[in-house]
């Protein structure tokens, strides 16, 4: 990087919620739902947003699913690496891969919905309403095609 690029460092819950936002991708579970919907207005308010405001919240399952969310599962004693020379790669190194894959992930099963939800309009569709609904369900199944690419997981059907 030369001094003319500047590398502007991202947050996890930043970087996330742009990939869902740039398809305008919802989660179905309503608490991360909520949690998300009340981050991305904040954020398009201009107004900083932290990880105290959802772990401080007034309700408790914004908060229990803050602190679940932002608690490190296990901890990695130092051993490993001083004493026995061996590098085990931390959740952070791989952690951007990481959720750019799972949030394509998760946009290949809402399109699998969608195509799901559009072949039942196809059982009560007059003529001009099916070849429409054909026409979203291949603009969809191409979608998916290049989503399970990305992703590398094998479409089957």
């Amino acid at each position: 990087m030369d001094d003319s690029e500047e590398e502007e460092e991202t947050s996890v819950a930043e970087l996330m919620f742009e990939l869902l936002a740039l398809d305008d991708i919802l989660f179905d579970e309503p608490i991360f739902r909520a949690i998300y919907l009340d981050y991305r207005h904040r954020s398009n308010l201009g107004t900083a947003v932290n990880d105290q405001q959802y772990v401080g919240h007034e309700d408790e399952s914004w908060r229990l699913t803050a602190i679940d969310l932002l608690t490190d599962k296990y901890l990695l004693s130092k051993n490993w690496k001083e004493r026995h020379k061996i590098h085990v790669k931390r959740e952070s190194e791989a952690l951007k891969d990481a959720l750019e894959e799972a949030v394509d992930i998760l946009k290949e099963r809402r399109v699998d919905r969608m195509i799901k939800d559009r072949q039942e309009t196809l059982k009560t569709s007059d003529e001009i309403g099916v070849m429409a609904t054909l026409q979203e369900i291949i603009q969809l199944s191409e979608a998916k095609k290049k989503l399970a690419k990305k992703t590398g997981r094998v479409i089957v059907g």
